[in-house]
């Protein structure tokens, strides 16, 4: 349903070694906006490790995250973390915070959101308000 109204986005990250060689794909994050567009959560990454000494989910996070911040996005949530590897690079680009921080930091997204729209005229459901 979501793809059908155009709420998934990817963002990717592509790699061109040489001149007239093929472009490939060595990064990409799939996610969705949601709070009223103030939030956007990635849903899951993928990476190419035959390119993992370039770090392409690392320069993919800091790419995206400018990308998101001009585009309006408040948050940017990455997901939980573990102590797993694959979770490591999280810390390094984004803050951690704990589950209550992070409710009351979304419930502030959802209440400002809510009272721009007011301030439009605009009628929006805003949970937490």
């Amino acid at each position: 349903r979501m793809l059908g109204e155009g709420r998934v986005c990817a963002f990717e990250l592509w790699l061109t070694e040489k001149e007239g060689a093929e472009p490939k794909l060595v990064a990409a994050d799939f996610g969705h906006p949601h709070t009223h567009g103030r939030v956007y959560y990635v849903a899951t990454r993928i990476f190419d490790r035959e390119f993992r000494t370039l770090q392409p989910g690392f320069l993919l996070a800091f790419a995206e995250a400018e990308c998101l911040r001009r585009a309006g996005f408040r948050l940017w949530d990455l997901g939980g973390a573990d102590k797993s590897p694959m979770m490591q690079y999280k810390p390094q680009v984004a803050v951690e915070m704990g589950r209550c921080d992070f409710i009351r930091r979304l419930r502030e997204c959802g209440r400002t959101a809510a009272a721009e729209a007011r301030e439009k005229g605009e009628v929006v459901g805003c949970a937490g308000a």
